[in-house]
């Protein structure tokens, strides 16, 4: 299967923003959520860089992620990887990450190796946010 470069994202072009989402984005949970924005292709070449930005924030107590993916190009098995190494990391934290505006390119990934089943994937910002609220709720 071969995958299309998006408009303006050359093939070598790869590129991680990591930032704290605001304290109020979440105001009944005081836990940090680190919103991640990729733009290029992940795969064995770049998935090493994700992966130290990811396991920079796992050291600072952060175990909510958004993952901002409209600028990914595409992303093969090793960049999946990543992804499935956070998750599992998460899971120990009782952290949680929600995938964020998916391409098509990626949307087809993820079904292929049946990544949806396991995975939140959303297109719309305050939904992901909503994902990351404890699954508790105070009456």
């Amino acid at each position: 299967m071969r995958s299309l470069p998006l408009k303006g994202v050359k093939m070598n072009d790869f590129h991680i923003v990591s930032t704290k989402l605001p304290d109020w984005a979440l105001d009944d949970d005081p836990g940090d959520i680190r919103l991640i924005k990729i733009t290029g292709r992940l795969n064995e070449d770049t998935g090493p860089e994700l992966r130290k930005v990811l396991d920079d924030s796992l050291s600072l107590g952060i175990y909510k992620f958004v993952i901002d993916l409209k600028n990914v190009a595409s992303i093969n098995s090793a960049g999946l990887g990543v992804f499935i190494r956070l998750m599992s990391t998460l899971e120990e934290h009782q952290g949680h990450l929600v995938f964020l505006c998916p391409t098509q390119n990626v949307r087809t990934t993820f079904g292929l190796f049946e990544f949806t089943h396991f995975a939140t994937i959303t297109d719309d910002v305050n939904t992901a946010l909503n994902e990351l609220r404890p699954p508790y709720k105070a009456s």
